[in-house]
């Protein structure tokens, strides 16, 4: 399959996936955590039903080390303080060095900064022969990706999403196909550089070489996502504490991809003002009571906590009835949705007729999330915890670790090297810092 579709990517039992290699880095940099995961990558053994060793495609992940620690220096995706978010990046490492009992050198990581935006153009060129050949595949995505950019920003994905022929569209796989013009349609994800250059400093100063780079949305997509669910239609949204993203699947392509910079810190935040108590208080309240879902009895039931504001500046003890705290977290998590709607209509991605909606990050599980991104998205919605839960601690295995362990499931595909912003032909720097990160660093320097 020349397109890199959902199935190639993301499921583990496809013969598209191969060990790209034997240990796997992957970290996510993100507002309230850093995550650092290590896994041990082969390629699946026998297991066929007849007993046969004819059942050992796709791959086996076993995952040996895992740290995460509170973040520190990052908001909204963005390192605002390089020497607190290259402490949070070492511990975080660290932690999963010694549960490894090894030491990686280079990781996969996540970008949720620098304005992330989707856009798609095609591109054609000339077939000489009248039948597509290797060459004129090679060409016309050559020429695709060579597309000059005026704006100062990059391109950190580049994917070819569709093939025409003499303007017939859908075509998958044209190679041996007649025709004249061959044409290809993009879909290219690109950042401002600067969030992106500081994201990778932050890392080299932790002595990590960046192996690749993916926007959030998509690793938490491929993450959580099922094949068919990708193939009718489908939007992942991820709803962390800085910031709040999306990728958008048609088809089995993914098509768009999209960041706000709003999400469950804001909701600790309006707890914090509204209640005039303090961010941790205001945390906690949020874990264990916060809901956008009003019930008969919010009115009667009370919530404790403290509040600052006593003589001194001293800390009391109040109360509020947990209706206060609905009105409080509803407007936030109502404007997080309203926000993408109009985001996704910006884009002509708000008629997917029976969209499936999923929802994952660790600011999903507030209580309601689910009913207000049904009403204000439309569709159905479900909740989506990473597929490589199985593999993970306890404690990870929930919606808050779902970009993690995509980045796992992205750094050994077989598309990976073709279809992104570091195709081997970036990587000819050698191993130095400039060279490692790709050539979308070195250009912004």
């Amino acid at each position: 399959m020349i397109l890199p579709t959902f199935k190639s990517l993301a499921d583990p039992d496809n013969e598209g996936l191969s060990p790209r290699k034997p240990v796997v880095a992957a970290l996510d940099i993100g507002t309230d955590k850093v995550t650092c995961v290590i896994a041990r990558v082969r390629a699946k053994s026998g297991g066929g039903k007849d007993g046969s060793q004819n059942g050992g495609k796709g791959l086996d992940v076993k995952i040996v080390g895992v740290g995460h620690i509170a973040s520190q220096g990052v908001k909204a995706g963005v390192i605002v303080d390089l020497a607190a978010a290259e402490t949070a990046i070492r511990a975080a490492v660290d932690a999963a060095e010694r549960a490894a009992g090894f030491t990686v050198d280079e990781a996969i990581v996540n970008a949720s900064c620098g304005r992330i935006s989707s856009e798609a153009y095609e591109i054609g060129v000339t077939v000489r022969s009248g039948q597509v050949t290797q060459d004129d595949l090679g060409q016309v995505l050559k020429t695709a990706r060579a597309q000059p950019r005026d704006d100062g920003r990059l391109t950190l994905h580049s994917i070819p999403i569709g093939f025409a022929l003499d303007g017939d569209a859908g075509i998958a796989d044209p190679l041996g196909m007649y025709g004249e013009r061959l044409s290809v349609g993009m879909h290219v994800v690109t950042a401002e550089p600067g969030p992106l250059r500081n994201l990778a400093l932050g890392v080299d100063r932790c002595h990590i070489k960046i192996d690749r780079v993916a926007v959030s949305p998509l690793a938490s997509a491929l993450s959580t996502l099922t094949v068919d669910e990708a193939e009718l239609g489908a939007i992942c949204v991820d709803m962390g504490a800085g910031c709040t993203t999306v990728a958008v699947f048609i088809e089995g392509m993914f098509v768009h991809a999209d960041a706000i910079a709003l999400g469950g810190g804001h909701v600790t935040l309006d707890l914090a003002r509204g209640l005039s108590t303090p961010l941790a208080q205001a945390e906690r309240i949020k874990a264990l009571h916060g809901s956008c879902l009003t019930g008969p009895a919010d009115e009667r039931e009370f919530i404790d906590f403290e509040t600052v504001g006593g003589e001194g500046g001293s800390e009391e003890l109040a109360q509020v009835p947990k209706s206060t705290l609905v009105k409080i977290v509803t407007p936030r998590v109502e404007e997080i949705f309203e926000l993408l709607r109009d985001r996704l209509r910006t884009a002509g991605l708000d008629t997917m007729g029976e969209r499936r909606i999923i929802l994952t990050g660790g600011a999903s599980q507030l209580t309601g999330t689910r009913e207000i991104a049904a009403r204000v998205l439309g569709g159905q919605v479900r909740m989506g915890a990473p597929r490589l839960a199985g593999h993970m601690p306890e404690t990870m295995a929930g919606p808050g670790f779902a970009c993690v362990a995509g980045l796992l499931t992205y750094a050994q595909s077989a598309e990976v090297g073709a279809h992104d912003g570091l195709s081997e032909t970036d990587n000819q720097h050698g191993s130095s810092y400039i060279g490692r990160v790709g050539r979308w660093l070195k250009e912004s320097f």
